[in-house]
């Protein structure tokens, strides 16, 4: 950050029998869950893309640049309060109970002022292991997509 302060450093394995699986820089013996991944770039006029792991984010990424990931699904107050300026939001949470929970957190605190989408992934996917062209089918009825990358 400004205050020379490493803030929203991440890790996650990758593989399965990793552990800790996931593990989140702390400062001062704290997480810093404010922080999102891609918000530097963020044009909050447009559709905003909520991706949940830095996986799911690349992936959008070759599609759709307008993408912001928390790195996980249980978003922060904190972090929602940083998004306060989106006015549409579309999730790409995973389709499992904490991506739903994520899914709520999100409904609840757009409420009425704000549009939230959501794109619901087939059983046992997530954005990030999914190819491109079924992945633009679900985001397709959202976003007007960038051109993709090679």
């Amino acid at each position: 950050g400004e205050d020379q302060v490493l803030y929203g450093f991440h890790g996650r394995g990758i593989s399965k029998n990793a552990e800790p699986r996931y593990w989140a820089y702390g400062y001062k013996n704290r997480r810093n869950p404010q922080v999102w991944l891609g918000e530097h770039t963020v044009d909050f006029t447009k559709p905003v893309v909520v991706a949940e792991s830095v996986f799911d984010y690349a992936n959008i990424l070759k599609i759709y640049r307008n993408v912001i990931s928390p790195l996980h699904a249980d978003i922060s107050p904190y972090a929602l309060d940083r998004i306060e300026s989106a006015f549409e939001i579309v999730t790409v949470l995973d389709p499992d109970k904490a991506g739903s929970m994520g899914r709520t957190k999100i409904k609840k605190w757009a409420g009425p002022k704000r549009i939230v989408e959501h794109v619901i992934l087939p059983d046992g996917k997530d954005a990030g292991e999914m190819d491109i062209e079924p992945l633009m089918e679900k985001l397709e009825p959202f976003v007007t997509f960038d051109e993709i990358w090679d």
